[in-house]
């Protein structure tokens, strides 16, 4: 059983947006974006594995919400890198720029 202190420092280490490396804020630049409910990915931790095995152009722009718990992350990149990441989650879609 864990004590308090091993507890407290369990829940402080709790990921979130702006610590996954391909976060860039308020970077709007690319050719086309898109939108992940936060249906589709869950948590942080398993948005986070999914984009880290995609190659190419891509960052996350904003996210609507708590940065440990975001409803929604905004994406900007290459159309080709953006089409890959919306096969992997449901209800995402790509909006050229």
């Amino acid at each position: 059983m864990k004590d308090y202190f091993e507890l407290r420092e369990s829940l402080n280490e709790r990921t979130s947006v702006k610590d996954l490396p391909m976060y860039k804020d308020r970077e709007r630049k690319g050719q086309a974006r898109m939108n992940i409910d936060k249906k589709a990915f869950k948590s942080v931790d398993n948005l986070g594995m999914v984009l880290m095995n995609i190659r190419g152009k891509f960052h996350i722009t904003s996210f609507d919400g708590l940065e440990s718990n975001p409803k929604g992350v905004e994406l900007y990149g290459d159309m080709k890198v953006l089409q890959q990441i919306a096969k992997k989650f449901r209800g995402a879609k790509v909006f050229k720029n």
